[in-house]
């Protein structure tokens, strides 16, 4: 008796959170990743999930509209919640668009040499890991940054 009902139980669990709308636990991203995200204003702080990647570090690159480089805009800074990309700037004031967004794995030596190049300077390609991308539409609005 007691065997069936713990069998009965078992079953009535598994067939609970396979119900469609029920909500199941979900385990934290060990992939680094973007946040979703629509539209965007000119410059904007940007957010995901994950952990810091084994190279070290991690950088935000932005591709402006049918280009096939990209110029480097942020290292993304890692807490217990995820990572954050700050003041983000896509474009000119004026480029009312889609970009694309890259994450990249970056070791320091290679951090700190892409903060030492100009700011939008132009890059073909990175000798580095690709972990996420994100195509972000352009509008105008308030700016967060």
């Amino acid at each position: 008796m007691v065997l069936t009902r713990t069998l009965l139980l078992a079953v009535v669990l598994l067939a609970a959170c396979s119900v469609p709308g029920h909500p199941t636990p979900v385990a934290r991203s060990t992939q680094v990743s973007f946040d979703p995200v629509s539209t965007v204003p000119h410059c904007a702080d940007y957010v995901g999930t994950g952990p810091r990647p084994a190279e070290g570090h991690a950088a935000l690159f932005v591709q402006p509209p049918d280009a096939t480089t990209m110029y480097f805009a942020a290292e993304l800074r890692f807490d217990d919640a995820g990572w954050v990309a700050e003041d983000v700037v896509l474009g000119e004031k004026t480029d009312v668009r889609h970009f694309t967004l890259h994450l990249y794995a970056v070791s320091g030596h290679f951090l700190a040499w892409l903060e030492r190049l100009p700011p939008h300077y132009l890059i073909n390609r990175l000798p580095t890991r690709l972990l996420d991308s994100l195509v972000a539409i352009r509008v105008n609005g308030p700016d967060t940054c």
